[in-house]
């Protein structure tokens, strides 16, 4: 599954995924989409996409594996480059 990085005036709008596990991992691989996305397209670096999508996973409590494993595949990221 592809996300759409902005779709219907939402930054994150992710279907629920019943099995925990596999939602994160789903997660992750979004967030590696998410990645490769922000590297093609530098000039929406700073846009805050990031924080949007945020809000957005906000609005679409409770929050399941999906938008954990994006997080912590953020997460992971950020740290490896510090």
């Amino acid at each position: 599954m592809k996300p759409d990085f902005y779709k219907d005036g939402k930054f994150w709008d992710i279907p629920k995924i019943k099995d925990y596990e596999q939602a994160c991992k789903l997660g992750n691989e979004y967030f590696n989409q998410y990645a490769l996305y922000m590297r093609s397209n530098p000039r929406l670096i700073g846009s805050n996409m990031i924080m949007l999508s945020v809000k957005d996973m906000q609005l679409n409590s409770p929050n399941t594996g999906v938008e954990v494993g994006f997080l912590s595949e953020l997460e992971r990221r950020l740290f490896l480059k510090s």
